[in-house]
Formats: structure tokens, C-alpha cells, sequence
């Protein structure tokens, strides 16, 4: 019994100090603790050693490509969760090109950290690593209306407060973990085509959402979590991509549909009027418009289609949204004694809210 607890008690002194491989002196006099991830690809992480017992780096920081031990070079390709949490006194860190990893927590709470230069080689963003840094906590480094954040070509997170629809700007290469979690008033949102990642719970517990449009066509790396606690969600892919899609195991679990073929652009700039679920030049099945109750439990409405758009009628006072499949608002009404007419801009996928919530999704087929 003796001999299991001494080495018990060893055991959690190991711990409490921090477990890696070697500790090397890099750029600026900083000292880095790394562990090493493969022998044969002679890869390393930089670790967290339990900075209480450390000295903890501060000012400026550069993580270097390569680092050196012994006889052997090793190339850096992660940064472990948490190893720089608290270390409220870094304010400027840089990523060498070839990192591919930042774990969760990575930075968490460096109040004083406002510069960062991430590496075009990321393909993981975890959980929270910038929670908490002075860049997080600075307003101008919010965009698209004060919804926004991203650190170079990456979005870090988005406000839960955002309301109605979000677009992710052309040239982002990944969505961090949690990115957009518990953003519970978001309904649709739009991905650009330069998109490589989407992180672990980037977009769980968005109860509104159920539209994402991507506009690349192969589809973005996928944690098996990303949509965790989604429900009723439509994922947008555009024409002549869904094979790329349906071929990833994680992506095949989804509702995918394909975009229109170009032969709906719609009015105005940028984006057509909504999604066919119908390409063309598919025939269209259905002789005349339909409409599909989803949810029969939520308030009682009756929604008709006709050549002319949606026929809407309900208790009177209710309020009426109708939107297309990006989230983008047809009409807002308010229902009296009679039905109202909302005239459609084109065949597509619609959704009718009322007072809030989601009681029918409608097949709009002109």
C-alpha cells in the first residue's frame, strides 16, 4: 500500500509539472516545450507545460516551422490545447507555415494578445482557442456589422445575437470550433467557395438554422459534431456538385440538395431568388404547386399555392414572414378575415413563419 501511494503521488507531480518531450530556445529568446507527435514523419506539437511552474512567454512570440533537439529536426504542425491559456502578458504571436493544428483553448483568455498571424495551412481551429484575447476584445476587429470575427483568412466566431442570415466572405478557409455556436436567432447562412474546414461544434445548438448555402463544389473537411443540435436543416450545394457531397460519409448524413443550373438567376445583383430543388432541365414532376406541412403542432395555418404565389390565411393578428432558402425575406404580413396573396419570384424551396416559428416549408413550382 506504501509503495502505491509514493507512486501515486509521483505520478500527479508529473502531471502537475507538465508533460512533453524536450524544451528547445526559439526566436527572441523564448523557451517552447514540445512533445513529440511521429517518430517517422519527425513531427512535434508545442505543448503546455503548466506555465505556474514556468516562466511564461510574453511580448512577442514566433512559433517556428522546424525546431531542433539532439541530432534530429523536427517539423511543428500542432499547437496543443491550452498551451498558451493566462499568458496575459503575450501581445503579438506568429504561426509558421506548416502548422496544420491549434487545439482548444489554445490562447484562451491572453487578455493582452492583439496581433495574431495564422498559416495558410490550418485545417483545425479547435474550441475557444482565442476566447478571450485582447484581438477578441477589440471592436474593430468585428465586421459585417459588428457580427463577425476572423484572424486572416479564418472565422473565428460569430456574435449569438446575430439575427436572420450571415455570409461568410469569399476567400475564408475555415470555420473554427464553435464558431457559430448557440447562435440561436441565425436562419440562414451562406459559405464561399474558397472554404477548406468547418471546426467541431462550429455550428451546434443554432436552433433557427435551417438553411446553409455552400458555393464550393467540393465539399469543406467536416467534424462528425459540426451540426450538432440542428434540426429541420437544408444544406445548399450548387448545381453539379451533390455526388462530391453525398460522397463524404459525414456530409451524406446531412439534407443536401443542389442549387438551380443557371437557368433562375432572379433579379437584381448577386445571388438568384433561392434554390430549385427541381434542377434544370429535370421535368418538373408535379402539374400543379404544392405545399408541404411540416410541423402540424405549431400554430394552425392554411397555406395554398397557385400560379400567382402562396395563398396564406390564419388566425387573425398572426404575423407572417415568408423567405426563400438562404434566409433572404419575400414578405412579412400580418393575416386578417381574408387569405393573402404573396406573389413568388420563382420556382424554389420557400418557408413560411409564423409569428416566429416554422410551422410549413412550401414546394413552390410556377
Amino acid at each position: 500500500m506504501k509503495k502505491f501511494l509514493t507512486t501515486t503521488m509521483l505520478l500527479a507531480i508529473a502531471s502537475m509539472a507538465g508533460a512533453f518531450d524536450f524544451s528547445a530556445t526559439v526566436s527572441g529568446g523564448k523557451t517552447l516545450y514540445f512533445t513529440i507527435t511521429s517518430t517517422s514523419a519527425m513531427t512535434v506539437k508545442v505543448d503546455n507545460p503548466n506555465w505556474d511552474t514556468l516562466t511564461k512567454p510574453s511580448g512577442y512570440l514566433a512559433i517556428p516551422a522546424t525546431v531542433s533537439h539532439g541530432n534530429s529536426t523536427y517539423s511543428v504542425t500542432e499547437i496543443a490545447g491550452s498551451a498558451f491559456a493566462h499568458c496575459s502578458e503575450l501581445t503579438h504571436v506568429s504561426l509558421a507555415e506548416g502548422i496544420t493544428t491549434i487545439g482548444s483553448r489554445a490562447f484562451l483568455a491572453c487578455s493582452a494578445l492583439d496581433t495574431i498571424e495564422l498559416p495558410s495551412t490550418l485545417s483545425v481551429i479547435s474550441n475557444m482557442a482565442f476566447n478571450g484575447t485582447g484581438y477578441a476584445a477589440k471592436q474593430s476587429n468585428w465586421v459585417d456589422n459588428n457580427k463577425m470575427l476572423y484572424i486572416g483568412n479564418y472565422l473565428i466566431q460569430v456574435r449569438n445575437d446575430s439575427q436572420d442570415t450571415a455570409t461568410v466572405r469569399e476567400g475564408t478557409i475555415g470555420i473554427a470550433g464553435m464558431a457559430v455556436y448557440n447562435c440561436i436567432h441565425l436562419g440562414g447562412i451562406s459559405l464561399p467557395s474558397t472554404l477548406t474546414f468547418i471546426g467541431s461544434l462550429a455550428f451546434s445548438d443554432c436552433d433557427a438554422l435551417h438553411t446553409v448555402h455552400l458555393l464550393g463544389t467540393q465539399p469543406p473537411a467536416l467534424a462528425d459534431d459540426s451540426f450538432n443540435n440542428t434540426s429541420d436543416l437544408n444544406i445548399i450545394v450548387p448545381c453539379g456538385s451533390l455526388n462530391n457531397y453525398t460522397s463524404s460519409s459525414l456530409w451524406a448524413q446531412l439534407a443536401i440538395v443542389e442549387d438551380t443550373c443557371g437557368d433562375n438567376p432572379g433579379p437584381g445583383p448577386g445571388p438568384g431568388p433561392g434554390p430549385n430543388p427541381f434542377p434544370h432541365p429535370i421535368p418538373h414532376p408535379f402539374p400543379f404547386p404544392i405545399g408541404i406541412d411540416d410541423n402540424a403542432e405549431l400554430p394552425t395555418i392554411e397555406v395554398a399555392t397557385t400560379t400567382e404565389g402562396l395563398r396564406i390565411a390564419g388566425t387573425e393578428g398572426i404575423e407572417f414572414q415568408v423567405s426563400d432558402m438562404m434566409g433572404r425575406n419575400i414578405a412579412t404580413v400580418t393575416s386578417t378575415t381574408n387569405n393573402i396573396l404573396v406573389p413568388l419570384p420563382a420556382t424554389g424551396v420557400y418557408v413560411v413563419y409564423a409569428n416566429g416559428m416554422l410551422p410549413r416549408k412550401v414546394v413552390y413550382c410556377k
